[in-house]
């Protein structure tokens, strides 16, 4: 073996020797790992705040109005306070007038050999066909209200503009409550919900 390799070797062996030392020396076990710091006391948070819940819109005002004027008939009904309300011409009867239309609340006598739903088809909406330009049935549909039978006619008529209306029947101890309600027919599903609550609160009062 020539001196050259010799050499070779020799300097590898040390260099190994070397670089144990370094890695696994004393000097090794004075390194400490620095020790975390005390933490912020009001640590910045990249979370946003919940927004608020939007408000509740306000409840709608309502006036309730106590009918006595017809003996047996006596109801009460409630109305938007907003909407103008006046005696009808009429005993147990009012006019209602609201932005973007106008009804009514009355009482009418059904013959004793008719059924209500006889009376609407055969009595009421006839008059209707007669009394409304471009009359034109939408729905009948019967129900209940307070335990009583109801009748909902719902009709289209004049156009330009188009009025749509719904006339609501409601059985009695004598006579029928009708609820009829108008507005034009762009406008009616905004008021249907109001429509709605004015003839559910109605309620036959007498003793």
């Amino acid at each position: 073996m020539n001196k050259t390799v010799i050499t070779i070797i020799i300097l590898t062996v040390l260099g190994l020797v070397v670089l144990i030392l370094v890695s696994c020396g004393p000097t090794t076990g004075d390194r400490k790992t620095p020790e975390p710091g005390p933490a912020p006391e009001n640590p910045i948070s990249s979370a946003q705040p919940e927004p608020a819940p939007p408000a509740a819109p306000p409840s709608p005002v309502y006036n309730t109005y106590n009918n006595v004027d017809v003996t047996e008939n006596h109801y009460q009904v409630a109305v938007l306070q907003d909407w103008h309300v006046t005696a009808g011409s009429a005993p147990g009867s009012y006019s209602l007038d609201f932005p973007g239309g106008n009804g009514s609340v009355r009482l009418v006598d059904v013959p004793a050999n008719m059924t209500l739903e006889q009376f609407v088809l055969n009595r009421e909406e006839p008059r209707l066909k007669r009394s409304v330009a471009g009359y034109q049935r939408l729905e009948f549909r019967g129900g209940e209200l307070d335990g009583l039978q109801l009748y909902e006619l719902a009709y289209d008529g004049p156009i330009n503009p188009r009025i749509r209306t719904i006339s609501d029947y409601i059985d009695g101890p004598d006579r029928v409550a009708v609820i009829t309600l108008s507005s034009v027919a762009s406008d009616f599903s905004k008021l249907r919900l109001e429509f709605n609550l004015l003839i559910d609160s109605f309620r036959w009062t007498n003793p």
